[in-house]
C-alpha cells in the first residue's frame, strides 16, 4: 500500500502544473497528489502502470470514499487494466482517467 501523507489541509486549487509538480496555495510540490475535500496529500505513487486497486482502495480507507475519481495519469492519457475497472465498479467508484494537465 502506497503512504498517504497529509501535506495541506482544506480545499484549494490547483494552480500550475508541469516538469513532475505542481503549484498550490503557495506552495509547490513534485510527485503524485491527492486531492480531496479535506486537503491536498502526497502519494508515493511514481508509475501509473503499477497502480493497483489495493492503492486505489488506500485513499477512501485513509480518507474517504469517492463515488467519482478521477486520475490525471501524467503527460499522455492512458487507461487502468480492466482488473482493476471492474474492481472500481464493484467498489461503486466511478473512474475517468485523462492527462494530469487536464485533470487540473
Amino acid at each position: 500500500m502506497n503512504k498517504i501523507i497529509p501535506c495541506y489541509p482544506g480545499s484549494h486549487p490547483i494552480d500550475t502544473y508541469g516538469n513532475g509538480g505542481f503549484r498550490f496555495a503557495k506552495k509547490s510540490h513534485r510527485g503524485s497528489l491527492i486531492c480531496v475535500p479535506s486537503g491536498i496529500f502526497t502519494w508515493n505513487m511514481i508509475n501509473f502502470d503499477n497502480i493497483t486497486f489495493a492503492d486505489l482502495s488506500s485513499i477512501y480507507n485513509q480518507l474517504v470514499k469517492p463515488s467519482l475519481l478521477l486520475v490525471g495519469t501524467g503527460k499522455t492519457h492512458a487507461y487502468f487494466s480492466s482488473k482493476v475497472n471492474s474492481e472500481l465498479i464493484k467498489a461503486g467508484i466511478n473512474l475517468e482517467t485523462m492527462s494530469t494537465g487536464a485533470a487540473c
